[in-house]
C-alpha cells in the first residue's frame, strides 16, 4: 500500500495522566489504553478481529478555516483533544482497543492534497479493520 504523505505518528507524551491502580482495569484512564500506530508501517500489525478496534487520526489544518474567513488555530485541535481525553476514566470494556495513528498535516496551504492524504489514512484504518475517528476542529 502507498505511503501516506504529510503524516506523522502520534506524540505519545500527550497520552499521560493519573494512574490510580496499574493492575485494576476498572480504574484505568484513556491514556493507559491507547496504542500507537504508524500507518506507514503496518506490516507486522495483527488486529484481533474479535475486539472492537477504534483508531484516532488527526487532521492538522488551518487552510479550510482561513478560506472561510475564520480564526486560525484548528491545526492544534487534534493534540488538544488527545490531551483532554487522556485522563478521562476508561469504561473497563475489555473488548475495545484504542489506537492513535497520529496526524495528517497541511503543507503550503494545499487543502485539497491534505484532504486527499487524510482520505488515504482513513481508508488504511478501515482496511485494517478499525473504526476511524478523525480529530480536528476550529477556533
Amino acid at each position: 500500500m502507498h505511503m501516506i504523505k504529510n503524516y506523522k505518528t502520534c506524540n505519545e507524551s500527550i497520552w499521560q495522566g493519573r494512574v490510580d491502580d496499574p493492575d485494576d482495569i476498572a480504574s484505568y484512564r484513556w491514556h493507559q489504553t491507547v496504542n500507537s500506530l504508524n500507518l506507514n508501517d503496518t506490516n507486522d500489525l495483527t488486529i484481533n478481529k474479535r475486539m472492537k478496534s477504534f483508531c484516532f487520526i488527526g487532521f492538522e489544518c488551518n487552510e479550510g478555516v482561513i478560506r472561510n474567513s475564520g480564526r486560525p488555530g484548528a491545526e492544534k485541535a487534534p493534540d488538544y483533544l488527545r490531551k483532554e481525553m487522556a485522563n478521562l476514566p476508561w469504561n473497563g470494556d475489555l473488548n475495545i482497543v484504542l489506537f492513535d495513528a497520529g496526524n495528517v498535516f497541511c503543507v503550503n496551504n494545499d487543502l485539497e492534497e491534505a484532504q486527499n492524504n487524510l482520505s488515504k489514512a482513513v481508508n488504511k484504518i478501515l482496511l485494517l479493520g478499525m473504526f476511524p475517528i478523525v480529530l480536528g476542529g476550529w477556533t
